[in-house]
């Protein structure tokens, strides 16, 4: 299809539910200490309402990317704004706890929906000479909501409620479903019928939602906890039961050919490695600047802060840089600069500069900016027509897998580092043994986050598309 300014009209429909999806995400973290004291339930079940929309929204996005293929990508697109906004009109009426569970669960429904289908939508509206740019551009909306989240929450909870954080996104979202009827694509889809793998679906949301749960688990009562590890026996038999019955069905939920495609396989799993390194990151910095250099809460906001800011501009550039010269060269040089990166973090201590920490930060950004784009539309770019909405699904699953993968891994080699030092079992830092701190987090932890760079940097080197 060739770009038209229809095509850039429907990215602002795009932008605006991507913006919301993680804005809302962000902006709910801050305010759980308020609505715990609110709602009358303690943060241990407060957090309920944010795993759960973590489950819910990872469970559900490869059942509405296949959706996007069978009815059209701008249809599930559209009725996923309306879910979104639905919900976020019910949890920004206080009715209890359960009522916000419920209001919670619409709105995952609504950004799986929505979520699953962006990357095919970018697919089908932009041609090769601009897909790069947009992707890069997307990237931008995603670092928006990240980065407007803690200011905006912060603002909106020194002068409301704590639903107001819900209110913002009721006329964001009507705004976005009245442009989407106007310029999304009115496709459908394969044009004939095709019946939903319900059966797979039902068993692909209990793999994924055990898989998170497990790993949740374990990172609180420890993973080699006989619970936790027959958990993970119990998932790794339901996969290899899905894996079965996909293989065996005619309308599979996920067809698995897709994963023969060397390039899509291979770019998938890079794709889901840098945000492992960068949720690693974003868990493990903020003990290290507050715990370890004693610094303050403002500071250390200030500086985490600064790592999206800079994706946020590098996005857009590194996609247009695709786009005008070569793909791989652009998407190589961001994970030069994030291995780089994950060197640098191996040389922090107690007398590191602010200029380094401010120099590593932005690195990080303009490296992860200039991945992100040409490797998302190296992705996309290879599979066939009718299966861009399973395939920008999957995308955004390895995301969130990735993500949560980075929080288990760096947690686990950071605490089990201080553990062995410490000879019994360790779940906090310390402030009498800042050495065993260190030891775990620089010894171990960001050098697991620079081998999985290192990795993708070696996938990147001899993934490309055949021709």
């Amino acid at each position: 299809m060739k770009t038209t300014t229809r095509s850039w009209l429907a990215m602002i429909v795009i932008g605006i539910f991507t913006i919301m999806a993680n804005l809302d995400a962000s902006i709910i973290n801050i305010a759980l200490p308020i609505m715990s004291k609110s709602l009358a339930v303690p943060i241990s079940q407060i957090t309920y309402t944010v795993m759960g929309y973590m489950v819910i929204l990872s469970g559900l996005l490869v059942t509405f990317g296949k959706l996007g293929d069978i009815w059209g990508k701008g249809r599930i697109f559209t009725l996923g704004m309306y879910s979104f906004t639905i919900g976020s009109l019910m949890a920004s009426v206080n009715f209890g706890f359960e009522f916000l569970l419920l209001a919670r669960f619409v709105q995952a429904v609504g950004a799986a929906a929505t979520l699953s289908n962006s990357y095919g939508l970018i697919s089908e509206l932009f041609d090769n000479h601009t897909r790069g740019t947009a992707m890069g551009i997307n990237t931008m909306f995603i670092s928006a909501g990240f980065v407007a989240g803690p200011a905006l929450g912060g603002f909106l909870l020194q002068q409301f409620a704590w639903n107001a954080i819900f209110m913002i996104n009721i006329p964001l979202g009507i705004i976005a479903i009245i442009l989407g009827h106007l310029f999304l694509p009115k496709n459908h889809g394969r044009q004939q019928a095709t019946k939903l793998d319900g059966w797979g679906a039902g068993i692909l949301f209990i793999i994924i939602t055990l898989f998170f749960v497990v790993l949740e688990a374990g990172q609180t009562i420890g993973f080699r906890q006989p619970l936790i590890i027959i958990g993970f026996i119990i998932t790794l038999a339901l996969t290899l039961y899905f894996i079965y019955l996909e293989k065996h069905r005619k309308n599979a939920l996920l067809p698995l050919s897709i994963f023969k495609n060397r390039t899509f396989s291979l770019a998938l799993l890079v794709g889901m490695l840098i945000p492992l390194i960068n949720a690693l990151f974003s868990f493990i910095f903020p003990l290290y600047l507050q715990d370890y250099l004693n610094w303050s809460v403002g500071t250390t906001g200030i500086l985490m802060l600064i790592f999206p800011l800079i994706m946020a501009i590098a996005a857009p550039l590194g996609g247009w840089l695709s786009d005008l010269f070569s793909q791989q060269l652009v998407l190589l040089t961001g994970l030069v600069l994030i291995i780089i990166t994950q060197i640098g973090f191996l040389f922090l201590d107690s007398h590191t500069s602010l200029t380094l920490i401010i120099s590593l930060l932005i690195s990080n950004g303009i490296g992860t900016g200039f991945f992100i784009a040409p490797n998302n539309t190296l992705l996309m770019s290879v599979v066939p027509q009718n299966q861009l909405g399973v395939a920008g699904s999957l995308q955004s699953l390895g995301n969130n897998i990735g993500n949560i993968l980075g929080v288990a891994l760096g947690s686990l080699a950071l605490f089990t580092t201080m553990s062995i030092d410490a000879g019994y079992r360790v779940s906090t830092y310390l402030p009498a043994h800042p050495a065993w701190f260190a030891h775990g987090l620089i010894t171990w932890s960001f050098s697991v986050s620079l081998i999985c760079a290192l990795l993708g940097f070696a996938i990147s080197i001899i993934n490309r598309p055949a021709h």
